[in-house]
């Protein structure tokens, strides 16, 4: 999945050449087609680099792009959980109603196991600016957590150590689920291949990125995460 042909085959999944029609997108390194989750994981870089794409280019730099990208975080976000809609596995990859169920449950399990070490990646955090001992407590804390069983103490600093922008990434998974809620909403649940949603969502990331959220909005996006997980489980 490294050619242009691959990114072309993603946009093709979309449903409407409207969405990149007119961009010139960064190149961007791909994943690699193991699994179907690959798509999701090609989709959240699709979405982040649609996000530079649009990003206002009358204004400074330092305005139209926030370095540590909560909006791009977002939208990629958004991208790859059009994946997990029933209506884009039947209509666009042409799945029976049997098939795209148990291919849904898949893809909702890998979604919501990404969004977990996020999680997990945040949480470690500030222990990591204290010391290796703070956190392979932190690790071994919330990992068990994370994950339901308890992790070694050696693997902390290892699997899932914190990065910068980890929080703006986790908070994007969360917005996007409470947008693709709005957009379900306003547009019904194909909104991906409803023109005037595309043409909302371009119109909105031509503006200067949004850098903060509120702890109401991350509240409701998990509320919508939960049940959009739920619900293909």
């Amino acid at each position: 999945m490294r050619s242009t042909s691959s990114r072309r085959s993603l946009h093709d999944l979309l449903g409407s050449t409207d969405w990149l029609s007119g961009l010139r997108l960064e190149a961007m390194e791909l994943p690699a087609a193991l699994s179907a989750a690959s798509f999701l994981r090609g989709l959240l870089r699709l979405g982040a680099a649609w996000s530079d794409a649009l990003a206002p280019s009358a204004q400074p730099f330092c305005i139209a792009r926030d370095p540590f990208g909560l909006s791009r975080a977002t939208y990629g976000a958004l991208f790859a959980g059009i994946a997990l809609s029933p209506v884009f596995l039947q209509r666009q990859l042409g799945l029976g109603k049997a098939r795209a169920t148990g291919h849904n449950r898949a893809l909702a399990q890998s979604a919501l196991l990404f969004t977990r070490q996020l999680a997990l990646r945040v949480l470690q955090a500030e222990a990591a600016l204290s010391g290796p001992q703070a956190l392979r407590e932190s690790f071994l804390e919330h990992a068990t957590l994370t994950f339901g069983f308890e992790a070694s103490p050696s693997a902390a600093g290892l699997f899932f150590r914190p990065r910068l922008g980890d929080a703006q990434r986790f908070a994007g998974v969360l917005l996007a689920a409470l947008q693709a809620d709005e957009l379900s909403d306003e547009h019904d649940e194909d909104w991906f291949r409803n023109p005037r949603a595309i043409e909302q969502l371009r119109s909105e990331a031509r503006t200067p990125p949004v850098t903060t959220c509120t702890a109401e909005q991350l509240r409701s996006g998990s509320r919508a995460l939960i049940r959009a997980l739920t619900a293909r489980f």
